[in-house]
């Protein structure tokens, strides 16, 4: 079984590293230190940009252990960026949509088919810029499994003022409760009538 420490600290050598080495003082481990890569932010396109490195150690590991200095409650920089970009990533030659079919295999064990997007979207956080991709998606095969998520549910578009999302879900939210509304309205009153005035 290996194991990789990514010490996420400035200083190799530090307080991190001390944890790191008492946590798993009873097992053989490497380190990787990312103080030795550059690895810039979501949506940055930085020479050397040396992320694929780290995630193709990560992927050589049966665990991975992640070490972060705490800095004004909250992990540092170069932990920060690693983890914002290490999920739904497109990786090289990969179109958007084999990046879902891969995406979709790996995380929740099922055999997807995109067909047209369903819409596109930009939201700045207060640290980060992150832009989605949203497809019309049909399963071809299996049922979604919590493979690397806590939890997984199938709700329907009244359901989704009960629950918590992401506010770069709420672009999202407010388009599916539209369509919902104009579809309420055509059932129970037939066609829609549009005012141009």
């Amino acid at each position: 079984m290996s194991i990789l420490f990514i010490n996420g600290s400035p200083n190799k050598n530090g307080n991190t590293a001390a944890l790191a080495a008492e946590l798993l003082k009873d097992h053989e481990y490497e380190t990787l230190n990312l103080t030795d890569y550059t690895i810039g932010a979501y949506g940055q396109n930085l020479p050397g940009d040396g992320l694929d490195a780290v995630i193709g150690a990560m992927k050589q590991a049966d665990i991975v252990v992640i070490g972060s200095p705490l800095y004004w409650h909250n992990i540092c920089g170069s932990v920060r960026n690693v983890l914002d970009r290490f999920y739904g990533k497109v990786e090289d030659g990969e179109s958007k949509q084999q990046a879902l079919v891969r995406e979709c295999s790996e995380e929740l064990g099922i055999t997807v088919q995109p067909l047209d997007v369903y819409m596109q979207l930009k939201h700045v956080y207060p640290d980060i810029t992150i832009r989605l991709t949203l497809f019309n998606t049909i399963i071809l095969d299996g049922i979604p499994q919590k493979l690397e998520h806590n939890d997984i549910k199938w709700i329907t578009v009244p359901q989704i003022d009960d629950y918590e999302f992401c506010p770069a879900d709420e672009q999202i939210l407010a388009r599916l409760k539209q369509e919902y509304a104009a579809k309420q309205t055509v059932d129970e009153g037939g066609d829609l009538t549009h005012n141009k005035s």
